[in-house]
């Protein structure tokens, strides 16, 4: 048998001109798997030479030979611990988009394998996961890196619906280390559970958790989120209730905004893009916020009228949108805080006022905000 690992390690090297790169696991290796104590005494150099095939094995009917093997090979206790602490390993270096698909695969077979209260083996995969879906969702920006993507989700899903109870350390982990790669696939997980099955406590809970990582992780941390990071939380975002957008999102962002307003405002912009519903409820409370920050700060008068721009597009209430006409105009024009004397100050109000000019003016009823803005314009450029 040993000969076996030995001509095994040749061909997966490339040192034999061997055709049969993915007729050797489905040939050699398959008939030697199945002779009793193989596995048992070679299981570290299999999982090695599972392993070897990682820069060699380009073509997925190679890739798929080898993990047909591998899930079969898994039956075997020994080499489930070897192979498992061999990915592990091998997800803590530095990998190329196209090994980490293969890793990502390779821990899924391990994780649908592992028995029931392998509590510290799921956190160690799930951590090592986390590596290899940052590096495929870092690289989706191109053709083939979107399609890896795609793969690499329906991979974690499939996973999920075989062993359903994983998602809650999906979740754990996600929460734990804000991977936006984990925190992706969790959430495209639980919410598509929660729409084939509405009463699973599992993806309920997992949207609440993350929903709660995004408010104190990402609105509210002291630098300006990164659009990847946003992204993650994307499917969140758009499927959002009322009742969590005015009770946990909005509240977090006006907390973050007093404490850390550029970075928080930079968030609120990236978020809003995500977000369908009306904002009618809560868009006083945080175009207010808005202009206070903008007054008295310069470095955020840019980033604050995109978030000005964000929230005028998503109001549908007519008396709304005529009310936050009102709060720049009164404030520009004096009458609601005392005479702006700063001409800096001056333009940076008219420019949020030109940004509420994203109201849906299609929408019945705004033309009463149209025409206010218009007169105000007119009125207060010909004193200015």
């Amino acid at each position: 048998m040993a000969e076996t690992i030995q001509y095994a390690q040749k061909v997966v090297s490339g040192r034999t001109q061997s055709k049969g790169s993915a007729l050797l696991w489905i040939t050699s290796l398959k008939t030697a798997i199945d002779t009793e104590g193989f596995v048992q005494q070679f299981s570290a150099e299999l999982a090695g030479l599972v392993l070897e095939t990682l820069p060699s094995y380009g073509l997925r009917t190679q890739q798929r030979a080898v993990n047909q093997w591998v899930t079969t090979a898994l039956g075997h206790e020994e080499f489930l611990k070897a192979f498992a602490g061999s990915v592990i390993k091998a997800c803590s270096a530095k990998q190329p988009p196209q090994n980490a698909f293969r890793l990502l695969e390779w821990s899924c077979l391990v994780l649908e394998q592992l028995p029931e209260g392998s509590g510290k083996a799921v956190q160690k995969l799930l951590e090592a996961q986390g590596n290899q879906l940052d590096t495929l969702i870092n690289s989706s920006n191109s053709h083939t890196g979107q399609q890896r993507w795609r793969a690499a989700e329906r991979v974690v899903m499939r996973l999920l619906r075989r062993r359903p109870s994983l998602l809650r350390d999906y979740t754990s982990a996600a929460a734990a280390s804000s991977s936006p790669g984990l925190v992706k696939v969790t959430l495209a997980a639980s919410l598509q559970q929660q729409t084939q099955q509405p009463q699973q406590l599992d993806s309920n809970a997992a949207v609440d958790a993350l929903l709660l990582v995004l408010c104190d992780k990402v609105v509210a941390a002291r630098e300006p989120p990164k659009p990847v990071q946003l992204a993650a939380y994307g499917p969140l975002l758009s499927s959002l209730t009322p009742e969590q957008l005015t009770g946990q999102l909005v509240p977090a962002a006006c907390k973050a905004m007093r404490r850390t307003p550029e970075p928080a405002i930079t968030a609120l912009v990236g978020l809003l893009q995500y977000v369908k519903l009306d904002l009618s409820s809560s868009a006083v409370e945080l175009v207010n916020l808005l202009l206070q920050q903008l007054r008295a700060k310069e470095a955020v008068r840019g980033v604050a009228n995109g978030a000005l721009s964000a929230i005028a597009a998503r109001v549908q209430d007519p008396a709304v949108a005529l009310q936050l006409v009102q709060c720049v105009c009164g404030v520009l024009d004096g009458s609601a805080e005392g005479k702006v004397k700063v001409a800096a100050e001056r333009a940076a109000l008219a420019a949020a006022l030109a940004a509420l000019a994203d109201i849906p003016t299609t929408q019945p009823g705004m033309q009463e905000a149209v025409t206010t803005a218009a007169a105000f314009c007119s009125r207060y450029y010909k004193d200015e």
